[in-house]
C-alpha cells in the first residue's frame, strides 16, 4: 500500500464519470467530494487505485496497489437503501452518525440476553491515542523517562523544600533567558532546555503527591458522610421528641373529653 488516504464516507457511483472512475466519497476533514481512479494493466497483473479531489486529473502516486488479474468491467458499487441512508446522514449531519454496532442492542430492553457481552477488562499494556498505557498504576521514575533528576534520590524527601528550591532556580533561569534573548538571541535554546528540565522535575514531584492527595480526599469524603449521618440522627431525635409531645397532648385532650 502506498500513502494513506484521508477518512472519507462512501458514496454511490455516478453515471456521468468514465467507466474506470467512480465517486469515492466525501473527505470528512475538508468536506470535499473525492474521486477514485482504477487502473488495471493485464501485462503487469497489477491494479492501481488513485484518489483525489479533482474529477479530471488523478494524482501521480497511487494510494493502493494490488497484484492480480481482474476482469475488465466498469467500477460499480451495489448500495442498499439502508446503506444509502447512512451515507446521506454521514455527509449531511454536522456530527458523524453512531457506529453501526449500536443495532446489536436494539432489543436489549425486551431481551437483555440478545445483546453481546461486554469485552473483558484490559490487563497490562494497551495503546490509546497513539501512546502506550498500562493498567498497573505506578509512577515511573525520571530515569525511566530519560530525564535527569535535579533533586536528591531516596524515599525520605522533603517535597516542600525541593519544590521551593526548584521554583527559585526556575525564576533565576527565566531571568537569564530574558537577558539571553536581549544580548545573545541565538543561544536561547540551551536555556529553554534547562527550564523544561526544571518543569519536568517539578511536575514529577507534584505527581508523587497524588497518593497523599487521594488519601486526603477520601478522608474528607468520609468525614462529610459521618457529619451528614450525625445530622440525620439528630433530626430523627428531634422528630421523635416532637411526635412524643404531640401524642402526649392528644392523650390529655382525649382524657379531658372522656371525663
Amino acid at each position: 500500500m502506498v500513502g494513506s488516504p484521508p477518512p472519507f464516507a462512501f458514496l454511490p457511483s455516478s453515471p456521468l464519470l468514465p467507466p474506470s472512475t467512480c465517486d469515492a466519497g466525501v473527505d470528512l476533514k475538508r468536506g470535499l467530494l473525492m474521486t477514485a481512479w482504477v487502473d488495471h494493466q493485464a501485462s503487469h497483473k497489477t491494479l492501481w487505485l488513485r484518489h483525489g479531489h479533482s474529477r479530471s486529473r488523478p494524482q501521480r502516486r497511487p494510494s493502493l496497489s494490488l497484484a492480480g488479474s481482474l476482469p475488465e468491467r466498469p467500477c460499480r458499487r451495489v448500495v442498499t437503501e439502508e446503506r444509502r441512508e447512512e451515507m446521506t446522514t454521514a455527509t449531511s449531519s454536522s456530527y458523524p452518525p453512531p457506529p453501526p454496532y449500536y443495532r446489536l442492542y436494539k432489543d436489549y430492553e425486551h431481551d437483555p440476553a440478545s445483546a453481546p457481552d461486554p469485552p473483558p477488562p484490559i490487563q497490562g499494556a494497551f495503546p490509546l491515542f497513539g501512546a502506550t498505557y498500562t493498567t498497573d498504576v505506578v509512577l515511573p521514575t525520571l530515569e525511566d523517562q530519560g530525564v535527569r533528576q535535579l533533586y536528591p534520590k531516596g524515599p525520605n524527601i522533603d517535597i516542600k523544600k525541593e519544590l521551593r528550591s526548584l521554583n527559585r532556580e526556575l525564576q533565576l533561569h527565566i531571568l537569564e533567558l530574558a537577558d539571553i534573548l536581549v544580548e545573545r538571541p541565538s543561544q536561547y535554546a540551551r536555556k529553554v532546555e534547562d527550564i523544561s528540565l526544571i518543569f519536568k522535575n517539578m511536575h514529577h514531584l507534584l505527581n508523587s503527591l497524588r497518593p497523599h492527595q487521594a488519601r486526603a480526599a477520601l478522608v474528607h469524603i468520609l468525614e462529610r458522610q459521618i457529619q451528614r449521618r450525625k445530622q440525620a440522627v439528630e433530626d430523627i431525635k428531634k422528630r421523635r421528641e416532637e411526635a412524643r409531645r404531640l401524642l402526649k397532648e392528644s392523650l390529655q385532650i382525649v382524657d379531658g373529653q372522656l371525663r
